[in-house]
């Protein structure tokens, strides 16, 4: 018999990984509603109180620019320290 044991994710603290999922959902969630209007990932992390910018680029930003949801606004240089990024509106 297969016994996996559950950790605690050191990001947001969540014991399953069901749980994680809809964590991340969650903040996904949030950061489409908060980026109706440009925010930058600091402010990002700010809004959901979250410290780690890896994580929240990694598993939030970037699957939802992927997906079509989050845009950049200075699409010239994405890498840009002070880029920002909006939701896209369904049309």
């Amino acid at each position: 018999m297969h016994i996996k044991y559950l950790e605690k994710c050191s990001n947001c603290g969540i014991k399953n990984e069901s749980g994680h999922e809809i964590a991340i959902d969650s903040y996904k969630e949030k950061i489409l509603e908060y980026c109706e209007q440009p925010k930058t990932s600091k402010e990002i992390r700010e809004y959901l109180n979250i410290n780690y910018r890896q994580y929240v680029s990694t598993n939030l930003i970037s699957p939802l620019i992927s997906e079509g949801k989050l845009n950049y606004i200075n699409k010239e240089n994405i890498k840009s320290k002070n880029q920002k990024y909006i939701t896209v509106k369904n049309v």
